[in-house]
Protein backbone atom coordinates (compact mmCIF):
# COMPACT_ATOMS: atom_id res chain seq x y z
CA UNK A 1 0.00 0.00 0.00
CA UNK A 2 1.04 3.42 -0.07
CA UNK A 3 2.41 5.19 3.03
CA UNK A 4 0.97 8.74 1.72
CA UNK A 5 -2.74 7.50 1.41
CA UNK A 6 -5.39 7.61 4.41
CA UNK A 7 -4.77 4.33 5.43
CA UNK A 8 -1.06 3.47 4.73
CA UNK A 9 -1.50 -0.23 5.60
CA UNK A 10 0.50 -0.30 8.76
CA UNK A 11 1.37 -3.79 9.78
CA UNK A 12 2.85 -4.77 13.58
CA UNK A 13 6.19 -6.06 13.42
CA UNK A 14 5.78 -7.63 17.11
CA UNK A 15 3.68 -7.34 20.11
CA UNK A 16 4.41 -6.54 23.33
CA UNK A 17 4.65 -10.44 24.68
CA UNK A 18 8.45 -10.58 22.51
CA UNK A 19 10.02 -8.19 24.98
CA UNK A 20 12.07 -6.90 21.76
CA UNK A 21 14.35 -4.37 22.44
CA UNK A 22 17.10 -2.15 20.14
CA UNK A 23 15.63 -3.71 16.68
CA UNK A 24 17.63 -3.43 13.54
CA UNK A 25 17.09 -3.90 10.17
CA UNK A 26 18.93 -5.87 7.60
CA UNK A 27 17.70 -6.49 3.88
CA UNK A 28 14.27 -8.33 4.71
CA UNK A 29 15.20 -9.29 8.27
CA UNK A 30 14.77 -7.10 11.51
CA UNK A 31 16.60 -8.06 14.61
CA UNK A 32 16.52 -7.41 18.21
CA UNK A 33 17.30 -7.99 21.79
CA UNK A 34 14.74 -10.21 23.67
CA UNK A 35 14.28 -10.73 27.09
CA UNK A 36 11.83 -13.21 27.03
CA UNK A 37 13.05 -15.99 28.92
CA UNK A 38 16.65 -14.36 28.85
CA UNK A 39 17.17 -11.86 31.78
CA UNK A 40 20.78 -11.15 30.18
CA UNK A 41 18.84 -10.97 26.57
CA UNK A 42 19.38 -12.64 23.43
CA UNK A 43 19.53 -12.12 19.89
CA UNK A 44 15.91 -13.14 17.49
CA UNK A 45 14.98 -12.48 13.73
CA UNK A 46 12.19 -12.56 11.73
CA UNK A 47 11.86 -11.61 7.82
CA UNK A 48 9.62 -8.83 7.92
CA UNK A 49 7.86 -9.75 4.56
CA UNK A 50 6.59 -13.33 6.45
CA UNK A 51 3.41 -12.06 8.10
CA UNK A 52 4.13 -15.13 10.32
CA UNK A 53 7.16 -13.81 11.58
CA UNK A 54 8.37 -16.35 13.36
CA UNK A 55 11.27 -14.96 15.68
CA UNK A 56 13.84 -17.15 15.71
CA UNK A 57 16.74 -17.26 18.20
CA UNK A 58 20.02 -16.05 16.40
CA UNK A 59 22.34 -15.80 19.56
CA UNK A 60 21.21 -17.68 22.53
CA UNK A 61 21.71 -15.95 26.06
CA UNK A 62 24.78 -15.89 27.84
CA UNK A 63 26.75 -15.05 30.95
CA UNK A 64 27.28 -11.82 28.53
CA UNK A 65 24.63 -9.14 28.75
CA UNK A 66 23.68 -8.26 25.61
CA UNK A 67 23.02 -4.33 25.53
CA UNK A 68 23.02 -2.85 21.86
CA UNK A 69 22.98 -4.12 18.61
CA UNK A 70 24.46 -2.11 14.92
CA UNK A 71 23.64 -3.45 11.50
CA UNK A 72 26.54 -3.28 9.04
CA UNK A 73 26.97 -4.30 5.73
CA UNK A 74 28.68 -7.35 6.81
CA UNK A 75 27.27 -8.47 9.95
CA UNK A 76 25.58 -7.52 13.28
CA UNK A 77 27.27 -6.50 15.92
CA UNK A 78 26.34 -6.79 19.59
CA UNK A 79 27.59 -4.96 22.64
CA UNK A 80 27.62 -6.76 25.87
CA UNK A 81 29.12 -6.56 29.35
CA UNK A 82 30.91 -9.07 31.42
CA UNK A 83 31.07 -8.14 34.83
CA UNK A 84 30.84 -4.05 34.01
CA UNK A 85 33.47 -4.42 30.94
CA UNK A 86 32.13 -3.92 28.13
CA UNK A 87 32.63 -6.70 24.79
CA UNK A 88 31.60 -6.50 21.33
CA UNK A 89 30.68 -9.60 19.16
CA UNK A 90 30.69 -9.98 15.61
CA UNK A 91 27.59 -12.79 13.97
CA UNK A 92 27.75 -12.72 10.45
CA UNK A 93 24.82 -12.67 8.68
CA UNK A 94 25.63 -16.33 7.02
CA UNK A 95 24.55 -17.69 10.25
CA UNK A 96 28.50 -18.33 11.26
CA UNK A 97 29.14 -18.82 14.76
CA UNK A 98 29.53 -15.42 16.34
CA UNK A 99 33.43 -13.92 17.58
CA UNK A 100 34.31 -12.14 20.53
CA UNK A 101 35.97 -9.80 18.86
CA UNK A 102 39.63 -8.60 21.15
CA UNK A 103 39.29 -4.63 22.04
CA UNK A 104 42.49 -3.10 22.11
CA UNK A 105 42.01 -2.34 25.34
CA UNK A 106 39.17 -3.01 28.62
CA UNK A 107 37.08 -0.28 29.23
CA UNK A 108 33.23 0.93 28.42
CA UNK A 109 31.89 1.10 25.10
CA UNK A 110 30.44 4.76 25.24
CA UNK A 111 29.35 5.21 21.63
CA UNK A 112 28.83 2.43 19.29
CA UNK A 113 28.40 2.91 15.18
CA UNK A 114 27.35 0.46 12.53
CA UNK A 115 25.78 1.51 8.86
CA UNK A 116 24.21 -0.66 7.07
CA UNK A 117 26.05 0.79 3.72
CA UNK A 118 29.42 -0.32 5.82
CA UNK A 119 31.41 -2.97 6.82
CA UNK A 120 32.05 -2.61 10.24
CA UNK A 121 32.04 -0.44 13.28
CA UNK A 122 32.92 2.39 15.15
CA UNK A 123 33.13 2.46 18.92
CA UNK A 124 34.40 5.10 21.13
CA UNK A 125 36.24 3.19 23.84
CA UNK A 126 37.47 4.34 27.33
CA UNK A 127 38.27 3.36 31.01
CA UNK A 128 40.54 4.21 33.78
CA UNK A 129 43.59 3.95 32.60
CA UNK A 130 43.02 4.92 28.90
CA UNK A 131 41.30 8.42 27.53
CA UNK A 132 38.32 8.32 25.08
CA UNK A 133 39.55 6.48 21.45
CA UNK A 134 36.98 6.36 18.70
CA UNK A 135 37.99 2.82 16.63
CA UNK A 136 36.70 1.41 13.88
CA UNK A 137 37.06 -2.21 13.64
CA UNK A 138 38.08 -3.96 9.39
CA UNK A 139 36.24 -7.05 8.92
CA UNK A 140 38.93 -7.68 6.62
CA UNK A 141 42.02 -7.62 8.48
CA UNK A 142 40.42 -8.56 11.59
CA UNK A 143 41.78 -5.15 13.32
CA UNK A 144 40.69 -2.22 14.96
CA UNK A 145 41.81 0.96 14.21
CA UNK A 146 42.87 4.04 15.75
CA UNK A 147 40.80 7.11 14.43
CA UNK A 148 42.72 9.66 16.61
CA UNK A 149 39.23 12.11 16.49
CA UNK A 150 39.82 12.48 20.37
CA UNK A 151 42.18 15.02 21.81
CA UNK A 152 45.14 13.27 23.55
CA UNK A 153 45.20 14.05 27.55
CA UNK A 154 47.76 16.33 28.81
CA UNK A 155 48.41 14.00 31.77
CA UNK A 156 50.51 10.46 31.49
CA UNK A 157 48.28 7.40 32.66
CA UNK A 158 51.07 4.57 31.38
CA UNK A 159 52.32 4.31 35.11
CA UNK A 160 48.38 3.57 36.18
CA UNK A 161 46.55 0.49 36.83
CA UNK A 162 43.32 -0.65 36.81
CA UNK A 163 42.23 -3.39 39.02
CA UNK A 164 38.90 -5.79 38.61
CA UNK A 165 37.34 -7.35 41.34
CA UNK A 166 34.53 -9.58 41.37
CA UNK A 167 32.92 -10.87 44.71
CA UNK A 168 35.87 -9.45 46.37
CA UNK A 169 38.28 -11.56 44.65
CA UNK A 170 41.20 -9.99 42.97
CA UNK A 171 40.56 -10.40 38.81
CA UNK A 172 42.00 -8.91 35.70
CA UNK A 173 44.87 -5.96 36.33
CA UNK A 174 44.63 -3.38 33.46
CA UNK A 175 47.72 -1.65 32.85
Amino acid sequence: SDIRAADPGWQEICGFGASLSRPVLHGDRIYGLSSKEAPRFRVVAADIVDPSREWKTVLPASPLVLTSLGAANDALYIQALDGGISRLLRLPYDGVKAQALTLPFQGTIREFVAAPQDRGVLVRLASWTHPSTWLAYDPGSGHFLDLGWDPVPGADFSDCAGLEVHDGLEGHRDA
